[in-house]
């Protein structure tokens, strides 16, 4: 079924067109409502999924899916108790089947504030899965530690690497990495494309991955005229055009693409788009939209990859599952971005994370200026927004700035000790210390 079949390429709104399809088809089979819940939940769509996942349940009682992703829409909104009674439903059926919902019990314990719960939660346990050791890691980093927290991430991190068969391709990075120094050095002649007036405008947020693109993006998308379009996946598609006619016709592709999304609908000039690879697929993106802001989001390597080990991710071609391949990705996508801002084609905007912690309203009204709008007050209170893609920040950004995260890599000093000298390029360019 193509729905599943994207579901696990995590292409979520493939996947919720193609589960909607095969509903219409062949009917609200419980399956396929689970499917349809589980999609429109990672997109931020909550009270779609919930309707759905609603539906799953009544159509099919003791399925268990629909009850633990229902928990975690509650957990999401705020809304601890529900979920914790859904947990305790769910926990039933669970058991009858041979397994538990401890790893999601324990997100739920650490959200109210009962961390010490959470903790004991899956330290009673013994084999665990990857998910439930990364989850571990970072209870235990906060329980202070920290060999414990490190030792679990980087488990966690092999376990799901191998369960998934994913492994980082250095080599083809490298290689595409090469492909795209010459597109931009003029290699390739492609000419810039013409703005199509009347359409929604793209705003690229580009940046490792936690390094603040997800909070970038949370106060862009709650200006009036920006629309959130989370993580597209239209960048990648962009380079397997590489050898297009022209800009106009890249420019084409991806705004047909963000039609089908919905992001060109009436209500919105601009939509953001934060997909963590564009850093590396930007030359294209500056030829299909010359004139769109293209913000980098920059914050000291060393916490990035902190938190990298702390989360499961694919973008950067599956090079987080091991420190040495993600400060490798790093490096080069830091090298890359330098590259291309020599040829013209590099951000148009900087923010560092820090900075907009020490100071959010200078920071943000910085921000607009550059996106070319007048900030609004109620971007402060980005926090607020309820609709956030399921990415590993979304419980972060559901709370007003802090500085908890900045410095957060000298707890893992010794565990970083082997790969400093690879984000030593990296570090020097943001103006980093060691």
């Amino acid at each position: 079924m193509l729905g599943s079949l994207f579901a696990d390429k995590q292409q979520w709104f493939e996947a919720a067109a193609h589960f909607k399809l095969a509903i219409a088809s062949a009917g609200a089979h419980p399956q396929l409502l689970i499917g349809l819940g589980q999609a429109t939940l990672r997109l931020g769509q909550l009270n779609e999924a919930r309707e759905v996942l609603e539906a799953a349940t009544a159509a099919d009682p003791q399925a268990l899916e629909p009850r633990v992703y229902l928990a975690e829409i509650e957990e999401r909104v705020g809304a601890f108790e529900e979920a914790a009674r859904l947990l305790d439903s769910a926990e039933a059926i669970a058991r009858r089947q041979g397994s538990d919902v401890d790893l999601q019990r324990s997100v739920l314990l650490d959200r109210m504030g009962k961390t010490d719960q959470a903790l004991s939660l899956l330290e009673s346990k013994g084999e665990i899965s990857g998910a439930a050791l990364l989850q571990r890691g970072r209870l235990r980093e906060r329980a202070g530690r920290f060999d414990d927290a490190w030792n679990d991430w980087t488990s966690g991190k092999a376990k799901l690497a191998e369960r998934a068969g994913r492994s980082y391709a250095a080599e083809w990075a490298e290689a595409e990495a090469e492909r795209l120094i010459a597109i931009a050095s003029g290699a390739t002649e492609l000419s810039p494309a013409a703005k199509r007036n009347g359409v929604s405008q793209p705003i690229f947020i580009v940046g490792f991955p936690r390094s603040g693109t997800t909070l970038t993006e949370q106060i862009l998308a709650s200006h009036s005229a920006i629309r959130a379009g989370g993580e597209l996946p239209f960048g990648a598609e962009l380079h397997d055009l590489a050898r297009a006619d022209s800009g106009d016709q890249l420019r084409n592709i991806y705004l047909a693409r963000a039609e089908r999304y919905g992001l060109l609908a009436t209500g919105a000039d601009y939509f953001t788009d934060k997909m963590p690879d564009n850093a590396f697929w930007l030359p294209l993106l500056r030829i299909a939209f010359p004139g769109s802001p293209v913000i980098l989001v920059r914050r000291n390597p060393l916490d990035v990859l902190t938190s990298v080990m702390a989360h499961d991710m694919t973008h950067g071609f599956n090079c987080g599952y091991r420190i040495e391949d993600a400060a490798h990705h790093l490096a080069l996508v830091d090298l890359l971005l330098e590259t291309y801002s020599k040829a013209g084609f590099g951000p148009t905007y900087e923010i560092r994370y820090e900075s907009l912690v020490q100071d959010q309203l200078g920071e943000t009204e910085r921000l607009m200026t550059a996106v070319g709008l007048t900030m609004e007050r109620r971007q402060l209170r980005f926090h607020e927004r309820i609709s956030v893609a399921s990415t590993p920040s979304y419980a972060q950004v559901q709370v007003p700035l802090n500085d908890r995260s900045i410095g957060r890599w000298k707890n893992f000093a010794r565990h970083l000790e082997g790969i400093r000298p690879m984000v030593t390029a990296p570090m020097k360019r943001g103006g980093y210390a060691g």
